[in-house]
Formats: structure tokens, C-alpha cells, sequence
């Protein structure tokens, strides 16, 4: 691979390529995303927020909680492999993260504020890292191709402009 900032296992390719489509540097990208989830969930009140778009899928509340939970897990990741830690990192079902997180019983407003303040923490954690540590690579969740520190951070990106487009489509 060219870019070292693309190296990750194939799955999560679709998620670095949205995250770099915008055009931004990783801090700028963070930043920007997380401001256009916030508007997009102003939209939304909590009786909206406690439905499905249809049966056996997440509430608007739970996949708020996801992107939530997947930050989380792949800034514990970064910081892995950017201290040398990370080569062989356990994987997480979302799925029963999701039905474990409660999330159905708290408001919106108390979920975006733990997203703002999940996406600080995450912008200075990558802002902490050395171009060189931006580069370290390790393995997660059973995948043989390795994942870099900075496609974790573009993952985290990606995969919330993913969502955002699902939101858009399926539940607004």
C-alpha cells in the first residue's frame, strides 16, 4: 500500500476512504465530523430517538452508542500500537456491546454529550502521537493484515460519517 495511513485490514478500507474523501487532516477531520453528528442529531428528540427504523434494528439511541463504544475501542487500540503494546488485540461483538450499554434508558442529550466529549479526548490522544508512532501497526480482532495507528483514527471518522448516512436514510 502507498499511503501508510491506509494500512488496515480490507473491511475497514470502505471507512478510511470516506474519512480521506473529505479532505482534511486527521485532527481537522475529527473535529468536523463530530460537529456534523451533533447537528444531525439536533434534529432528533428522544421519542424519535427511542425507535427503530424497523424491527430487530438498533434505536437511534443504541447506534449513538455504538459509535460511541467503537471510538472507545479503537482509540484503546491506537494507543496500543502507538506504545509498542498491540500486536495481537482481542476483537468485540458490537452487537452485544449494544444490548449491554443501557443506552435505551438515557436521554439524547446526555449520549451527545458523551460523544463530544469521547471526540475531545480522542483528538488529544492523536495529537499526542509522534509521526512515528502515527505509523506503528499492530493486529486486532483475529485479521491477519495489520492496522496502523492513524487508519484507526481515520476508521473512528469513517465510521461515523457511515452512520450518519444510515441516520439520514433510514431513520430521519
Amino acid at each position: 500500500m502507498a499511503r501508510n495511513e491506509t494500512t488496515a485490514p480490507d473491511y475497514y478500507q470502505r471507512y478510511i476512504k470516506m474519512a480521506l474523501d473529505q479532505g482534511m487532516s486527521l485532527e481537522e477531520l475529527l473535529s468536523d465530523v463530530e460537529r456534523r453528528w451533533q447537528q444531525l442529531f439536533a434534529k432528533v428528540d428522544d421519542e424519535k430517538a427511542d425507535k427503530a427504523y424497523e424491527e430487530g434494528k438498533w434505536t437511534l439511541k443504541e447506534l449513538l452508542q455504538h459509535v460511541i463504544d467503537v471510538e472507545r475501542v479503537m482509540c484503546y487500540r491506537a494507543m496500543m500500537f502507538a506504545r509498542g503494546s498491540g500486536d495481537r488485540l482481542a476483537g468485540f461483538d458490537h452487537d452485544a456491546f449494544a444490548k449491554e450499554a443501557n443506552a435505551n434508558n438515557r436521554t439524547l442529550l446526555n449520549l451527545l454529550e458523551e460523544s463530544a466529549v469521547v471526540r475531545s479526548a480522542s483528538i488529544h490522544l492523536f495529537k499526542s502521537f509522534s509521526p512515528e508512532m502515527m505509523k506503528c501497526t499492530g493486529h486486532f480482532s483475529n485479521n491477519d493484515d495489520p492496522a496502523s495507528t492513524e487508519a484507526l483514527g481515520l476508521i473512528i471518522a469513517g465510521h461515523q460519517l457511515h452512520h450518519m448516512e444510515i441516520v439520514k436514510a433510514r431513520y430521519l
